[in-house]
């Protein structure tokens, strides 16, 4: 068997050094390679959230016009119910108004005269007159 030979301390130096760079090499590519693969997450995760952000535009673009045409859907029936208030305010207004005249017609007091001639002992003389010179008989 054959004995280690010892190394002088310049070659053991060189070879300390050696080592270290050797180390400095490994771990500078190995924080090198980190590194690329860390910018590809990066941008990876970038391309995945730029999809999902614009997913996320585009629906609140939607919710932003439903909401719009919701606002204004209930303006215009705020302005139907205010305008069928008032048209069901008038027809009631209406309603009394006809109501109290039809009512004042029909009263007993109240009633019309007919266009039948009463009879009275005036108008009976008068009738007679008229159906004498005329030739006819008096209606009893």
């Amino acid at each position: 068997m054959k004995g280690k030979r010892e190394k002088s301390p310049s070659e053991a130096v060189a070879a300390k050094t050696g080592i270290k760079q050797e180390l400095y090499d490994l771990a500078h590519e190995e924080l090198s390679t980190q590194g690329e693969t860390e910018k590809e997450v990066a941008l990876l995760i970038h391309k995945i959230g730029a999809s999902s952000i614009a997913e996320i535009e585009r629906v609140l673009a939607e919710l932003e016009q439903a909401k719009n045409h919701l606002q204004s859907e209930g303006e215009r029936i705020e302005r139907e119910v205010a305008r069928y208030t008032n048209l069901t305010q008038l027809t009631s207004v209406s309603t009394k108004i006809i109501f109290d005249a039809v009512s004042q017609l029909h009263r007993p007091g109240n009633q019309q005269k007919t266009n039948a001639p009463e009879m009275t002992a005036g108008s009976n003389e008068v009738d007679q007159q008229t159906n004498a010179t005329e030739g006819t008989q008096p209606l009893n």
